[in-house]
């Protein structure tokens, strides 16, 4: 007797294999008609007020740094956790957690609330650094391995400057790119250029730039996830000097059920450093 399913199976078999090759040799489509530079603004900061209050793990993360003594240190483990509160009007520093782990402790914490930041390593460098918002950009601010805010504009998830002055604005074939300039004596200089994609109006890669024109950091984004109406990174790359970076994949992504304001207050000690410097004190006293 003819089994019926073996029968069966050789017919579909092969049509399923073809589907299969077929939709793996499918590109991602046509580029959509190129946006406006208002537009384009607009698709990106709508999705940086979409942004809800949301934690999410880390799968692993990869940093390496060179630390005060001038020597390169480089960890990579899996573990962490990642918590996010906007600003109220999204216009201020917004509270924000992150923790690395290696092995079974804290490794990497980096810290934000409406006034203060903080970071902390605690293998091998074990140094803590804080400093006040309203001391940023002064001369008398001294130097942070990862300023949280900056970090936040790095991850797409602080809204972009709508001018005036507006930014500068190209279409190029896959991208979308905006331009924030800087007058000089001589003409104009790019400070910062956002790289957006075409297709999906988010934000590929965030470049900055020097007085010389030499890209000083950037962040490189991917695996954007879905919350509420909004799109988050869940892969992130941001390098900057000397070939340092630090490198974090989310997963879990959620919105914030419980209260977690003890984790955005700047701690007074920690445990395991003694080096806990503030890098803005001489502003304090100005």
């Amino acid at each position: 007797m003819i089994n019926p399913l073996k029968r069966d199976t050789g017919l579909w078999l092969p049509a399923a294999l073809a589907v299969l090759l077929l939709a793996g040799c499918a590109g991602p489509g046509p580029v959509p008609e190129a946006i406006t530079r208002q537009e384009a603004l607009d698709y990106y900061n709508r999705n940086v007020v979409a942004i809800e209050a949301f934690q999410a793990d880390v799968f692993d993360w990869e940093v390496s740094l060179i630390d005060s003594d001038g020597h390169k240190q480089h960890h990579q483990h899996m573990g962490g956790k990642v918590y996010f509160v906007p600003n109220a009007d999204n216009r201020g520093p917004a509270s924000f957690y992150l923790m690395t782990k290696a092995a079974f402790d804290k490794a990497l914490v980096i810290g934000s609330n409406a006034r203060e930041f903080w970071m902390y390593i605690l293998p091998v460098v074990k140094q803590g650094w804080w400093g006040k918002y309203e001391h940023r950009g002064k001369d008398c601010v001294g130097d942070l391995l990862i300023d949280p805010r900056i970090f936040l504009e790095f991850m797409g998830l602080a809204p972009l400057p709508t001018g005036p002055p507006y930014p500068a604005y190209k279409v190029k074939e896959e991208t979308n790119i905006i331009e924030y300039l800087e007058e000089t004596s001589d003409g104009f200089r790019v400070q910062r250029e956002i790289i957006l994609d075409r297709r999906r109006n988010l934000p590929r890669q965030i470049n900055a730039y020097d007085a010389n024109g030499k890209c000083i950091m950037q962040a490189r984004l991917d695996d954007f996830k879905k919350l509420g109406e909004a799109q988050i990174p869940g892969k992130i790359k941001i390098i900057w000097d000397q070939g340092q970076f630090f490198r974090l994949n989310l997963w879990g992504l959620k919105k914030i059920s419980r209260d977690k304001s003890r984790l955005f207050v700047r701690p007074e000690r920690i445990p395991g450093i003694e080096n806990y410097q503030q890098i803005d004190q001489a502003c304090d006293s100005e």
